[in-house]
């Protein structure tokens, strides 16, 4: 999504899109008025199994794509149209749309996409900072195991710019994650802990149980009421500009400060 993102973001029609585990899946809703640069758009295959000749089809002028999952595929996709690798699906979805910017001659445009979001992200974590002390926060991820997210992941990167602090658990700049065990669950205690649950029937379940047992009840954050779980989709999946002010508003309304609106998010409907 980090891709469709920029695109987005930098107001390119959108030709075709490839989603995760979802099947000719519309795009998120929280895009808003920047659909409009979608409107026709095709799904064109999963993300893990693109499909070429629907690629094909939609005739692009231009195809992006992910090294580290099509790195394969660059040959038979640049022979259908100038394709554009970027190296980063993750934590370096900046990078993404400057590069995307590079290549389609919006880069003034894509300053001003990231000004006005790193502006914002400062904006409401210097009001965190204020009002609650400094406090360290704790993102983890029940998926296929109980994921600690670092300062190099996606949400790592929007706290960071938010200058806000993490625990000892999460200081690490070479991985995205940290993958701990149910007795290791200690690792994940922070001032305030905030977490997803993966949209899968056997994670909700292990989620429930992890959250139902004395060791979840012990930790700082649960007993004083900062726990809390937000959309998986928008913290996990929105990996761009779209899905870091997701965040943004998230930890404005957790720690009730104000979430510094940009203009264009203030003349949403």
């Amino acid at each position: 999504r980090s891709l469709i993102d920029a695109a987005l973001a930098l107001e390119l029609p959108l030709a075709g899109y490839t989603t995760f585990s979802d099947p000719n899946g519309e795009l998120p809703e929280y895009f808003g008025d920047a659909l409009a640069f979608a409107e026709g758009a095709t799904w064109v295959g999963d993300l893990l199994e693109p499909n070429l000749e629907a690629i094909a089809a939609v005739g692009p002028d231009l195809i992006l794509m992910t090294a580290v999952r099509h790195e394969d595929l660059y040959d038979e996709l640049s022979a259908i149209a100038p394709t554009v690798a970027t190296d980063s699906a993750g934590g370096g979805w900046k990078d993404n749309i400057e590069l995307v910017a590079a290549v389609t001659d919006r880069t003034a445009l894509a300053d001003e996409v990231l000004g006005a979001y790193e502006e914002r992200a400062a904006a409401v974590g210097a009001d965190i900072v204020a009002t609650a002390d400094d406090p360290t926060i704790s993102v983890v991820r029940f998926a296929d195991a109980i994921r600690l997210y670092q300062p190099v992941s996606f949400s790592g990167v929007v706290l960071e710019d938010a200058g806000l602090s993490r625990p000892e658990s999460q200081q690490d700049r070479e991985d995205f994650i940290q993958i701990i065990s149910e007795e290791e669950l200690g690792l994940a205690d922070a001032d305030v802990l905030i977490y997803t649950i993966a949209n899968h029937e056997a994670v909700e379940k292990m989620a429930e149980g992890v959250r139902s047992r004395a060791l979840w009840s012990t930790l700082t954050a649960v007993q004083s009421g900062n726990a809390h779980a937000v959309l998986d989709d928008s913290w996990m999946s929105g990996v761009g500009v779209f899905g870091a002010h997701l965040i943004l508003d998230d930890l404005a309304e957790i720690f009730g400060v104000d979430p510094h609106l940009t203009t264009t998010q203030q003349e949403q409907p």
